[in-house]
C-alpha cells in the first residue's frame, strides 16, 4: 500500500476529531514528518508511515528517534504522539520502540497495535504552529491547480 493511501486511511478515521493535517512536511531542517496532526488542545502527533520492515528498522537510526527516546528537549518539534503506520508487513511488539505507538492500515483501516505513550504533554508555541500553518497553506498554493480560463 503506498504512503498517500496510508495517510487518508488515517484521515478518513480521524475526521471527526477536529484535528488539522498536514502531510509531508519539513518541520526543521532535514526533519520531515510523513503525516502530521495538530489538535484543537494544540498537541501535536507524528505519523511515520512505513512501507516496508527495511524501511521500519531503517528509520529508528535517525537521530531524532534518540531525542525522543531520551525526551531530549533540544528537538525540534515536542509531538505529545509518535506513531509508526505500517502496510502489508508485520511487526512484533519487541521491535517497536518503547516511545512509540503503532498502527496497521493493511486491511483499508486502522488496526491500532500499540498505544503510543505521552512523551510531552505541552502545547506547540504560537509561532511554532503559525509556521507549520503558513507552510501547509503555501504549499497547497503552490500545488494547486489553476482555473479553467
Amino acid at each position: 500500500m503506498s504512503e498517500r493511501k496510508s495517510i487518508d486511511i488515517i484521515i478518513a478515521d480521524r475526521t471527526r476529531t477536529g484535528e488539522i493535517f498536514i502531510p509531508n512536511i519539513y518541520v526543521a531542517h532535514n526533519h520531515e514528518v510523513d503525516l502530521l496532526a495538530i489538535t484543537r488542545a494544540h498537541r501535536a502527533t507524528i505519523y511515520e508511515i512505513k512501507c516496508s520492515r527495511a524501511d521500519f528498522f531503517a528509520d529508528k537510526k535517525k537521530e531524532r528517534h534518540g531525542q525522543l527516546l531520551n525526551r531530549d528537549d533540544r528537538i525540534d518539534l515536542k509531538p505529545k504522539y509518535f506513531i509508526y503506520v505500517i502496510s502489508g508487513f508485520s511487526v512484533t511488539e519487541d521491535e517497536i520502540p518503547e516511545y512509540a505507538g503503532l498502527i496497521d492500515v493493511s486491511s483499508g483501516w486502522m488496526n491500532q497495535i500499540k498505544a503510543p505513550p505521552c512523551l510531552w504533554n505541552i502545547e506547540l508555541p504560537p509561532e511554532q504552529r503559525d509556521f507549520l500553518y503558513r507552510k501547509a497553506i503555501h504549499r497547497s498554493m503552490l500545488w494547486r491547480k489553476p482555473p479553467f480560463s
